[in-house]
């Protein structure tokens, strides 16, 4: 049975709002993560990286002990440990029964007159319990802020849309040509199923089988076109009215279509991720996964990637989004700096679909 979140009157226009209006007001009021802090935090997971063993399992305890605001604090905790998954080294947790047999780590955010400095230790001695390395870091307020103002910077939000216990390949939300309401498209491996608000409830309204050919595949890929009214699933094209809320036709193509574009990008192998439209200062702003396996917790990281021949290919923006399961898809809208991800639970089991909105500070 699908699951159907529900949505109480006030809850709906609101919604529904959030949905289809401007995200200026949430522009202006994301504060910058500057690039000096996302260098720090890049030294520090380094550092740990080069004492522990790729793939070993650690905890992290953190201390705030200095002026920053726990808003801050939790964006640093959190990019930090998005390095550290960068260097395949998992986050467990304290009372769990891998917590028992991790390296426990230790971050901490102090401060001196003029800069913050950020420490982490790395207990990773089995056998003498209090005998740890030490990695120091640091952030000369001043470049902090002046990192702020002057360099372009992405901040990342999402918004859970739907979720349910069977699989699902993509989703989109779309006007309803009739009522001029929301609707919801939800690419299945074999149908694709339309829902509409009714009330309080997201229903079935219409579903459209989609044809299987030869053996099914164990991990097939697909994807919703709105713009073409179409939908991709391995080698079957559906197409259908503009909200692909009634009948579609389909047909098999060879080759079959490419429907979930991973990203070629330079150091980004083993991910799956999404170029935006547009750009962000100079540079073209994306949206990138980790790089674990589907066992494990994920992030969606931004991105700016560098088309001159100065600077670095591409730098890692802002503070990442955590997921309580792999990222199983990224698909970016072509007219909006937004992108559809599709996530699957391992905690409760439901796979789930967010908009991920980027907006740039410049």
């Amino acid at each position: 049975m699908q699951s159907r979140p529900s949505l109480h009157l006030a809850a709906r226009i609101a919604f529904l709002a959030f949905l289809f209006l401007p995200r200026t007001a949430h522009a202006q009021a994301a504060a910058a993560f500057p690039q000096s802090w996302n260098d720090a935090v890049t030294q520090l997971a380094d550092q740990v990286a080069a004492a522990v063993s790729a793939s070993t399992p650690v905890t992290l305890d953190v201390k705030n002990i200095s002026g920053l605001d726990p808003s801050d604090a939790n964006r640093i905790v959190a990019a930090f440990q998005g390095e550290l998954r960068r260097h395949s080294l998992g986050l467990a947790s304290a009372g769990s029964l891998a917590g028992r047999t991790t390296v426990p780590l230790r971050l901490t955010l102090s401060e001196s007159a003029d800069a913050y400095l950020w420490a982490i230790q790395i207990f990773n001695n089995a056998r003498d319990p209090i005998s740890f390395s030490t990695g120091l870091v640091s952030v000369s307020k001043e470049n902090t802020v002046a990192n702020g103002i002057n360099q372009p910077f992405l901040s990342l939000d999402e918004r859970l849309v739907w979720k349910q216990p069977d699989k699902f390949l993509d989703f989109a939300i779309v006007r309803d040509a009739t009522v001029g309401d929301a609707a919801l498209a939800i690419l299945e491996t074999k149908r694709l199923a339309d829902y509409k608000l009714s009330g309080a409830d997201w229903l079935l309204s219409h579903e459209s089988p989609i044809p299987q050919t030869g053996f099914p595949s164990r991990d097939p890929d697909g994807r919703i076109d709105l713009k073409e009214h179409s939908i991709a699933v391995a080698e079957i094209r559906c197409t259908g009215d503009p909200d692909l809320s009634a009948k579609i036709s389909c047909t098999k193509l060879n080759p079959p279509p490419l429907a979930i574009a991973h990203t070629d990008v330079s150091g980004f192998a083993g991910t799956v991720g999404a170029i935006l439209p547009g750009t962000c200062g100079s540079a073209t702003p994306a949206l990138i996964s980790g790089i674990g396996d589907w066992t494990q917790s994920d992030s969606i990281q931004g991105y700016l990637l560098n088309a001159t021949t100065s600077g670095p290919p591409e730098s890692r923006s802002g503070n990442a989004i955590e997921f309580d399961g792999p990222v199983l898809s990224v698909q970016a809208d072509p007219e909006t700096s937004t992108a559809r991800a599709v996530v699957h639970n391992l905690k409760t089991g439901n796979y789930e679909a967010y908009i991920v909105t980027a907006t740039c500070s410049h």
